[in-house]
């Protein structure tokens, strides 16, 4: 599947769009999607090393995958996990523009056994909206947070 992009522009300054998506503890108060987190090291925001349980709504239906932290730099830092016979990577860059902050969430994921590569090419264009409109929520929550 090719990268995902979605970007948002957000009515609030940098740092605390920064500060708002990186704490771990307190997600699921702007994310909808997101019901539960359970961080599995001490880290409450979000640094390399930094790993968690995240259990969302999917299709109507709970899912808990682990994630962890790969990079971090500037504003910017990437997520991954595997579940599902797949590795998925979000990319999270956030940026000052007139006053408020752009962010752009970019979601890739890459099939890693024979099953789930024939389910890509079976279900791709279904999963790929489905994925668009969960991302294009997530940002819309978060700024949605800022907003009211």
């Amino acid at each position: 599947m090719d990268p995902i992009t979605v970007t948002r522009t957000i009515d609030a300054p940098l740092e605390e769009v920064w500060e708002a998506m990186t704490d771990l503890d307190t997600m699921p108060e702007r994310i909808a999607g997101i019901t539960h987190i359970e961080r599995l090291t001490p880290h409450t925001h979000i640094q390399v090393g930094a790993r968690w349980k995240e259990t969302r709504t999917m299709f109507g239906r709970e899912a808990t995958e682990e994630m962890y932290v790969t990079s971090l730099e500037g504003r910017t830092y990437v997520v991954e996990s595997e579940g599902h016979g797949a590795r998925y990577r979000s990319e999270f860059a956030l940026s000052e523009v007139d006053g408020g902050t752009e962010v752009t969430m970019s979601f890739d994921a890459v099939p890693l056994t024979a099953a789930s590569k024939l389910m890509s090419k079976v279900t791709g264009p279904m999963a790929r909206r489905a994925v668009q409109r969960t991302v294009a929520t997530d940002l819309d929550d978060l700024a949605a947070h800022f907003s009211g």
